[in-house]
Formats: structure tokens, C-alpha cells, sequence
């Protein structure tokens, strides 16, 4: 991950919300671990509300492009619909799996 470039866009939308200015945005540097920021010039607890924000940044991207999270135990609608997941007669790992992946998605969107 390109934390630097990360920084960029997270601080941009940040500015572009109104939620920081851009001097403010300009203050702020990566710590060494990258999980954090750091300014001179900005109340802690600005820094805090900023790094909480950026934690939550990170976590959503750490799910790559054509990834999706699902629990670690299935939920009962994904049993369901692999219960339920027979395609043209045919009952497959494939067709089980992607039954699952669309029940877990469409609880997401919920």
C-alpha cells in the first residue's frame, strides 16, 4: 500500500468536506509506523479525530479489488442460500460459494 499516496487522498477528502482546512491539511506528516499522523501545530485532539478517521481509511482499503469480507462463521443466510443453490440441477463448490457471497453482499447493502 502507497501510504503517501494514501495520506493524499484521505487528507483531500477530508478538505474537500470542509471537515479540516488545507493548512491544517498541510500540518500533517505520517508517523514512522504510517498508521498515524502527527502535527506540531493541531490540538491532540483534532490529531485524534484525524487518526481515527485514517485508521478507518485503512481498514477499508485493505480489502483489495474483486475481494469481498465475510465473517469468519457463515450467517444463516448464507447457509440458505448454499442450501438453496442448486443451478440447472447441478449442485457445485462453485455455485455454493457464489450463493454464500451474494447472500453475505446483499446483507452488507442492508
Amino acid at each position: 500500500m502507497d501510504f503517501q499516496k494514501e495520506k493524499h487522498e484521505y487528507l483531500s477528502m477530508l478538505v474537500d468536506h470542509g471537515a479540516i482546512t488545507q493548512e491544517q491539511s498541510d500540518s500533517l506528516s505520517l508517523l514512522n509506523s504510517n498508521i498515524g499522523l502527527h502535527s506540531n501545530s493541531l490540538t491532540s485532539s483534532l490529531v485524534d479525530c484525524i487518526n481515527w478517521g485514517w485508521q478507518s481509511w485503512l481498514k477499508a482499503k485493505a480489502t483489495p479489488e474483486g475481494f469481498v469480507l465475510v465473517p469468519k462463521e457463515p450467517t444463516r443466510g448464507m447457509l440458505i442460500a448454499a442450501d438453496n443453490c442448486e443451478i440447472d440441477g447441478k449442485v457445485t463448490a462453485h455455485n455454493i460459494y457464489k450463493a454464500m457471497i451474494e447472500a453475505q453482499e446483499s446483507a452488507n447493502d442492508s
